[in-house]
């Protein structure tokens, strides 16, 4: 089996999986066993976000939207090619992140990403990870996580002293960031870490 690198989940017993040279492989929780395996894209699929319709899909060739029912591509978005290292599905729109801090937002709709609005947001010099929270979206950029709003603004920017690399919400309120060897906890009500 190729390497996985991020999941997203389908319905409630299906999660899918994404990775290496653009492999994708559909997990049956309640069994254990993978149930479908197939090429979706030919680069490195790097994250997942799911809407209500679709899956997007962040790869090194840029964003692509997957119906979650075949599993099959429907459109990849050609206007920037770029290397996709995260991206969230806020109830607002679609934030994807670059290895280069460059955040931008879409709508996804009939199956097709459109860009919305004229603002790109940059937030540092690497964007790793992306997740929503109280519908606002969490961005690890290097070292600070930064709070997207539903106007596509930066409103909070927690200075963290290490390189984000991953994070997951522990509880409602409590987020945990994991890096170079480090671990933090986030209380997002205070805004402040330990």
């Amino acid at each position: 089996m190729e390497t996985m690198l991020c999941a997203t989940r389908i319905d409630e017993t299906k999660v899918m999986l994404a990775g290496k040279d653009g492999f994708v492989n559909v997990l049956d929780v309640l069994t254990g066993k993978i149930i479908d395996h197939h090429q979706l894209s030919h680069s490195t699929i790097n994250c997942l976000a799911r809407t209500s319709n679709v899956i997007i899909a962040g790869s090194e060739e840029g964003l692509e939207t997957v119906n979650p029912f075949t599993l099959v591509s429907l459109e990849r978005e050609t206007i920037y090619t770029e290397k996709i290292s995260a991206v969230a599905a806020a109830s607002w729109g679609v934030v994807s992140g670059t290895r280069d801090g460059i955040l931008r937002l879409w709508k996804a709709e009939q199956g097709a990403l459109q860009r919305y609005g004229s603002n790109n947001l940059k937030a540092g010099k690497s964007v790793q990870r992306m997740l929503v929270h109280n519908d606002n979206v969490l961005v690890a950029a290097g070292d600070s996580l930064l709070f997207i709003d539903d106007e596509f603004e930066i409103t909070r920017k927690l200075s963290i002293d290490f390189r984000i690399n991953d994070m997951s919400l522990l509880s409602h309120g409590t987020l945990v960031l994991c890096g170079d060897g480090k671990i933090a906890q986030v209380n997002l009500t205070k805004g402040i870490y330990t």
